[in-house]
């Protein structure tokens, strides 16, 4: 046995060393190996250490604390490594995802593109943009796409609105002017450039119709307070008052300006002189109510309508009757050709062609289309337009009273009016699914991104040239869209021409205009002009192939001369001079790309 330590050990100074160099002893002594020292050498170190005054218990414990804090530090390295791991994989897959996402959404944004979608496809291209924002080499393609489709894009020039209902809105002959008619008991003329209001014309009741004179110097309004009135269209003076004896419905000056009719609530239509404000012989009886009344263009008949019942046509000179028809379409009156040497009416799907002079139908008569909402001739009188409550709308030939394509244009509700543009190559449609869109008259294929409104449009109008719509919607607004874009327009550019499939299939390439005749290719990835087309005169259309590979050109002259080139590398492919005697609107390469097709 060791001898027991003294007992007062609070006596001696040096009692802490002698405690510590009892557990050494102890520890040297321990019966179980792995409690005892490892080696005289681990022994002796600790006695040296007492030796030298410093305490082995003390520093025991701080290996004890280093040793745990070892692992501490070797488990959170560790797990910091394996954070970082998953750190970098998720950021890694995340980007992948991205990337995939931005795809995704380019390629939805070229589909709308070719389907003529082009304000749809912005929404994806600047998805995109902002998806790869930061990284200005990934942000450069989108932005060249965007800004490619808004080239293209038509622009809304302004927004017109009473803050109440419209009934009716119209363009003044040089198309600088707007005038709207409203339930807040006034019309209204308008800067269609600026939006500002240029003239207020007040009524005392609801005003349902304005128009302007053929020369623009006179403005025609209708009104629920039983008065039309005529008003000058520069300084807003009030030059006549023609009564009735019941609202107003509908006014039109004749395109001289001389006269002006009006169609009355009482079932009457009375000629009057502009001049005077004098009737011009007896009103006219019509039965039905809200007659729509409408000259012919040598100011030789005037033709009235109702939708419940009949169609009257007038001798402007005699005020005689020279016959009546069935008409049931309240939506539009009767229709006199450009020419005035026919005129349509409309009784439930059949569509009548009527000869001005013999008041015989013509021998194709009747058109058949399903519940017509709306017809015309267009300008040149060479196609009739009908716009159905089926949701369709369709041209025709107006010598033989055949389709010019099929099938007819599609909305997703009743097409509630539409009208053919002055040169006649396209035609826009509106309707009760408060859409509006440009077609081409021959082909039927959408020629314009849709003009989506608030709610349904009730009608959409060009203006003289063709370069601007205005459509008047059921949200209190008239609104005005500048159809011109792109920048491979010519001077005489039309909205058909917005049919060409600029960005490539894979929405890789891009077509844009260049200066001197020149149309580059343009890789969307990088914005780097890959190629140039050279062409020595305008370019008036362009146009991949469907598998990317071949570019279509086409360049005015005295006949529309058309190209062929490589993508990306823009080496000319056809040797062999190929013309057009027609100015291209639109062309499309078959499914193996071996055969074209041009129309225009």
């Amino acid at each position: 046995n060791f001898p027991e330590p003294p007992t007062l050990l609070e006596e001696f100074p040096d009692r802490a060393q002698l405690l510590e160099l009892n557990e050494v002893i102890l520890k040297a002594c321990e019966s179980d190996l792995h409690k005892r020292y490892r080696s005289a050498e681990e022994m002796y170190g600790d006695l040296v250490l007492l030796q030298g005054g410093k305490s082995v218990k003390r520093l025991r414990v701080v290996e004890r604390r280093l040793a745990v804090l070892t692992r501490v530090g070797v488990l959170t390295a560790f797990f910091a490594v394996i954070a970082s791991g998953i750190f970098y994989e998720t950021n890694r897959q995340r980007r992948i995802a991205t990337r995939n996402l931005v795809r995704l959404h380019v390629a939805n944004g070229t589909r709308l593109v070719n389907e003529g979608d082009l304000f749809g496809s912005l929404l994806w291209y600047t998805e995109a943009l902002r998806l790869d924002a930061g990284d200005p080499r990934r942000e450069e393609p989108h932005r060249i796409r965007i800004a490619s489709v808004l080239r293209q894009c038509p622009k809304l020039l302004n927004v017109f609105s009473h803050g109440d209902r419209l009934y009716n809105s119209e363009f003044s002959t040089d198309g600088g002017r707007l005038v709207t008619a409203s339930d807040d008991y006034t019309a209204r003329v308008w800067d269609v450039a600026t939006g500002q209001q240029l003239l207020l014309l007040q009524h005392d009741g609801e005003v349902q119709d304005a128009r302007f004179s053929r020369d623009g110097l006179r403005i025609i309004t209708s009104g629920r307070d039983k008065t039309a009135r005529i008003w000058d269209s520069r300084t807003g003076v009030l030059l006549q008052v023609l009564k009735h004896r019941d609202t107003v419905w509908n006014s039109c000056f004749s395109p001289e300006g001389g006269l002006v009719a009006t169609a009355c609530q009482d079932q009457t239509v009375q000629l009057w002189v502009t001049a005077t404000g004098k009737p011009l012989g007896k009103p006219l009886q019509h039965q039905g109510n809200s007659p729509r009344v409408t000259f012919s263009a040598d100011a030789r008949l005037l033709g009235s309508a109702t939708g419940n019942g009949s169609a009257c046509i007038w001798e402007v000179a005699s005020g005689r009757k020279l016959g009546e028809y069935p008409h049931t379409t309240d939506q539009t009156g009767l229709a006199f050709s450009p020419d005035s040497q026919r005129f349509l009416t409309c009784e439930g799907s059949n569509l009548r062609i009527w000869d001005a002079a013999t008041f015989k139908e013509v021998s194709f008569s009747p058109i058949k289309y399903p519940s017509i909402m709306d017809f015309s001739f267009s300008p040149d009188g060479r196609a009739i337009l009908t716009a159905s409550d089926e949701f369709t709308a369709q041209t025709w030939d107006a010598a033989t009273g055949r389709r010019l394509f099929s099938p007819g244009v599609q909305h997703a509700g009743p097409i509630t009016g539409a009208q053919i543009s002055p040169d006649g190559r396209s035609f826009v449609t509106a309707g009760n699914d408060a859409v509006a869109r440009v077609w081409s008259t021959v082909t039927g294929q959408a020629v314009s991104p849709p003009f989506k409104a608030i709610l349904m449009i009730k009608q959409a109008y060009y203006n003289a040239d063709g370069r601007r719509l205005l459509m008047k919607s059921c949200d209190q607004a008239a609104r005005v869209w500048d159809l011109a874009t792109g920048d491979l327009s010519g001077p005489s550019r039309t909205p058909v021409e917005n049919e060409q499939r600029l960005i490539s299939p894979s929405g890789r390439l891009l077509l844009c205009g260049g200066q001197s005749n020149t149309v580059w290719i343009v890789d969307t990835e990088t914005g780097q002009n890959l190629a140039a087309l050279p062409h020595k005169n305008g370019v008036v259309y362009a146009s991949f192939s469907r598998d990317g590979r071949t570019v279509l050109t086409a360049s005015e002259w005295d006949t529309d001369e058309l190209f062929l080139w490589e993508a990306p590398s823009g080496r000319r492919l056809n040797t062999v001079t190929m013309t057009a005697t027609y100015r291209v609107l639109y062309a499309a390469f078959s499914q193996d790309n071996s055969r074209l097709l041009t129309c225009g």
